[in-house]
């Protein structure tokens, strides 16, 4: 039984009781079509550097885990071998391909897999987004820029924020920075991308 006023509409979520409506937004006339040329940018431009940041960001963390699959191999499986697969190792080590972890027993290979894999979620949580976040550092220095107060000018300056948008809604971005909530690194990381803040917030 609640009137609305004109040019309000109800958000999502919201109620009309006895005594009137509660959380009125402004009512938005016809959202304008985007242009061609917004569409082209976003289309050849936007998506496929999204897919490029995505791709370079998983680089560190298959080099990360192939030496640390090395370095176990080398660590731990020596002390497993028999002395038949010695002799075949140091066969294998004139090869340059050999690599570390040829013909080790069950024992080695238990010693190397179960920390492997228990470092996958490590290596994921923190190689992978900070190279995420570093690369989209990097995009927000050289092809974004910095954004200055006032209306939003052209379709460079709306697929600009259409672009930081998609790169820092990811569930990559948001992971990697919800681990510095409630800490100066959180702050830090912010200036990165230029953000303003002051010390100690």
């Amino acid at each position: 039984g609640s009137s609305v006023p004109d040019n309000t509409v109800l958000s999502p979520m919201a109620c009309a009781d006895h005594s009137g409506a509660h959380h009125l937004s402004p009512r938005r006339g016809n959202m304008p079509q985007p242009s061609q040329m917004l569409t082209l940018l976003q289309f050849f431009v936007g998506v496929p550097l999204i897919f490029l940041v995505e791709a370079l960001a998983e680089v560190p963390v298959v080099v990360m885990m192939h030496f640390f699959w090395q370095w176990l191999s080398h660590r731990f499986v020596s002390k497993h071998r028999t002395a038949a697969l010695v002799k075949t190792t140091k066969q294998h080590k004139q090869n340059k391909f050999y690599m570390y972890g040829h013909g080790y027993t069950l024992e080695g290979k238990q010693d190397v897999l179960y920390p492997f894999l228990l470092s996958i979620p490590w290596i994921m949580t923190f190689i992978h987004g900070g190279a995420y976040f570093l690369l989209v550092v990097v995009v927000k220095k050289l092809l974004i820029g910095r954004f200055e107060p006032g209306p939003v000018q052209g379709d460079w300056d709306v697929f600009r924020r259409w672009l930081l948008e998609r790169l820092t809604t990811t569930a990559t971005y948001t992971h990697f920075m919800d681990l510095w909530v409630n800490t100066e690194v959180l702050a830090c990381w912010y200036r990165l991308l230029g953000a303003r803040i002051e010390p100690r917030v």
